[in-house]
């Protein structure tokens, strides 16, 4: 019993012994391959860690990359990182690097009409990129980590913005379009329709097309193309005595710009001015009394001079037709001058005259205007107010021709005299205190008689109700303008009256009030031209605070008023690259009528925006004349956003930008105002 229960149990530990390994042959491999998962999991997670952290270092690399400069990543491909010279740098292609993978891809981004990113069938947003991070690895099971990310071109979007009137205007081959409308200057630079069709001397109150601060009050004035030139001064030093002011004349409607170009300064006051296109001739209060500048660069420089004998002011300077003789009064006498060369100091007199018949003191000699082989000077303190002399075609021999039979003791205070010499307008003031009527007088040239002298028996008059001439000119055949200061504010009593010189060639001829502007501080010259374009203007210079270059339309008349309607269409606007324009605003001041506007953008043709097709379109791209294609104003602005997308030639984004503008008025003596404009977009 006892051996045969041993052999029993010693069969039991070997069944219990082969169930354990039995067991164990079942549960080993299991035990195995779930160590050799945990392993392999412990692996990956290192290397998906690893991974991210490269990933990771790309997107703040390529931040930093952008931030240098848009263009560094701007061209869309597959790229990697390079590390260089301490900076960050994109490099084509992947790269592989201890078992990473990298890819950096850049596309472009497209948008649908309403700005929002679309996949496909939109337009390219040329601001906006699409980054695609991929880091991947090998192994025995290899992974990839990716990430997506959008870079707009802007760090801070930039504005645009017009408001004065050079902005306006635009420059030389990038010039605004006008058609009815006007740039004026009344308030620092607006557009309004333009009231030219109407333009009348006889309502200069309506026609004060542009205005202009001077650096200082002048007394002079001369008016050439494209300016004027103004004299002034006081005598203190660093005191400008010559003022040139430039004057862009675009086609009519368009109204005239102008602006302060260029100073001298002297210690001296300017009298009167003469130009030859290159110099400038300046009478001044000292000697030498004639200042000649050359005015062809800036800064002005005084290249000669002219010296009057006895060292009086002189009052006036005019030249010969070629420019080679100098006019010049002085005291009571004409002097001529060969200034053939303008260089250097000229103190030889050609010829010299008194004038005649004073009356108790020397008479003086005023204005000198030349025509042909004439010289005609306005005088004071002689009972003979217009003198006329000859001369040789080298300046010399002065002689007496003829005189006009005028004033008792008067001062001339402005002459003109027309290219043909068939007639002299003289403005005269009461030099004396004797109540003599101030005004005008318009003399017949061509009509002499013997009386002791020469003399001329026709001449007409005017009286300015009391105002006190200072100056005056002709800007048409059938219009006088003279100003002064003194007077009132009622017709026939104003600082700037126009004269209706149309009956002279009637047998008994009336010169009678066309018009007048009240100007309390004064007008204190004056001078006309007409443009290239066949428009007359007259140009003022006033004693006002501000704005005391004025510009006058003149015309036919017909009656005042303001276009119906016009249309601006701005200068191109080019940033030099291709870019969202995102919004727009402006400020109007409707005056109860309409403003609207429209907008364009295209791309360049031939690297440039002056050749471009612009298509206007309104709110969502829509064009034509609906209401629906223009925005308009919600009270005193209008604003909007610059519509995405394509739409016919227009192309937003794109690089070249225009804007139009369009007033409507149905009240002839108002115009809604167009005040300024300002847009946003992406850099």
């Amino acid at each position: 019993m006892t051996i045969s229960k041993k052999i029993h149990s010693a069969g039991h530990t070997l069944i219990e012994l082969l169930v354990a390994m039995g067991l164990l042959a079942i549960v080993m491999p299991t035990l195995l391959a779930g160590l050799a998962l945990s392993t392999q999991s412990n692996q990956r997670h290192e290397q998906r860690q690893q991974a991210q952290v490269i990933l990771n270092e790309s997107q703040e690399a390529l931040r930093t990359i952008r931030a240098d400069g848009w263009a560094n990543v701007a061209t869309p491909g597959t790229y990697h990182l390079e590390y260089q010279s301490d900076e960050w740098h994109l490099a084509s292609g992947s790269a592989t690097q201890d078992g990473y993978t990298t890819a950096i891809v850049i596309s472009a981004v497209e948008r649908a009409g309403t700005g929002e990113i679309v996949s496909s069938g939109g337009w390219v947003d040329p601001s906006t990129i699409r980054i695609d991070y991929t880091t991947s690895w090998e192994g025995e099971s290899a992974l990839e980590i990716t990430a997506t990310q959008y870079m707009t071109r802007y760090l801070d979007n930039l504005t645009y913005t017009e408001t004065t009137a050079a902005d306006f205007t635009g420059v030389s081959g990038n010039e605004s379009e006008l058609d009815g409308v006007s740039i004026t200057n009344s308030n620092g630079g607006e557009i309004a329709l333009s009231n030219s069709a109407n333009a009348d001397w006889c309502q200069p109150q309506d026609f004060v097309v542009n205005q202009v601060d001077l650096p200082k009050l002048s007394n002079a004035i001369y008016s050439k193309q494209g300016g004027a030139y103004l004299g002034s001064g006081d005598g203190a030093s660093n005191s400008p005595a010559f003022i040139n002011v430039a004057i862009t004349n675009p086609e009519p409607p368009a109204s005239p710009s102008a602006s302060v170009v260029g100073t001298y300064n002297g210690q001296f006051t300017t009298n009167s001015i003469y130009s030859d296109g290159r110099y400038v001739y300046l009478a001044t209060s000292v000697s030498p009394q004639i200042k000649i500048l050359d005015v062809s660069t800036s800064p002005y420089t005084e290249v000669g001079t002219v010296t009057i004998p006895g060292g009086a002011e002189a009052n006036s300077v005019y030249l010969s037709e070629n420019n080679n003789i100098l006019f010049t009064t002085s005291g009571n006498n004409l002097y001529t001058f060969d200034v053939t060369n303008k260089v250097g100091s000229h103190t030889g007199v050609k010829s010299s005259i008194t004038m005649k018949a004073s009356l108790w003191a020397q008479p003086t000699a005023r204005q000198v205007v030349v025509v042909g082989n004439r010289a005609y000077v306005g005088t004071g303190n002689s009972l003979l107010g217009l003198q006329t002399f000859s001369f040789n075609s080298d300046g010399s021999n002065l002689k007496f021709v003829a005189a006009a039979l005028l004033t008792f003791s008067q001062e001339s205070q402005g002459l003109f005299v027309d290219s043909e010499a068939h007639y002299a307008y003289i403005a005269f003031n009461n030099a004396s205190g004797i109540n003599f009527t101030r005004g005008m007088v318009v003399i017949d040239l061509t009509k002499t008689s013997w009386f002791l002298i020469w003399y001329y028996p026709r001449h007409y008059e005017y009286s300015t109700g009391g105002m006190d001439p200072r100056g005056i000119t002709v800007p048409t055949s059938d219009r006088a303008v003279v100003v002064g200061t003194g007077g009132g504010s009622s017709p026939g009593t104003e600082q700037y009256q126009v004269v209706d010189t149309s009956s002279l060639a009637d047998q008994n001829p009336s010169l009678s009030y066309c018009g007048g502007l009240p100007i309390a501080s004064g007008v204190y010259g004056v001078s006309s031209i007409l443009d290239q374009y066949s428009t007359a203007y007259s140009y003022i210079i006033t004693g006002e605070t501000g704005n005391q270059f004025k510009i006058i339309r003149g015309g036919v008349g017909g009656g005042a008023g303001y276009s119906p309607s016009g249309t601006f269409i701005s200068k191109r606007f080019d940033p030099l690259f291709s870019t969202a324009f995102n919004s727009f605003t402006a400020d109007v001041d409707t005056q109860s009528q309409t403003v609207k506007m429209q907008v364009a953008v295209a791309p360049p043709v031939n690297d440039s925006c002056a050749d471009v097709t612009y298509t206007y379109v309104g709110p969502k791209g829509v064009q034509g004349a609906s209401p629906s294609a223009y925005f308009t104003p919600d009270g005193d602005a209008i604003s909007g956003t610059i519509p995405f997308g394509t739409y016919d030639d227009y192309s937003n984004p794109a690089r070249c930008f225009r804007y139009k503008v369009i007033l409507e008025t149905d009240d002839s003596l108002t115009t809604p105002v167009f005040n300024d404009f300002t847009m946003n977009y992406s850099p």
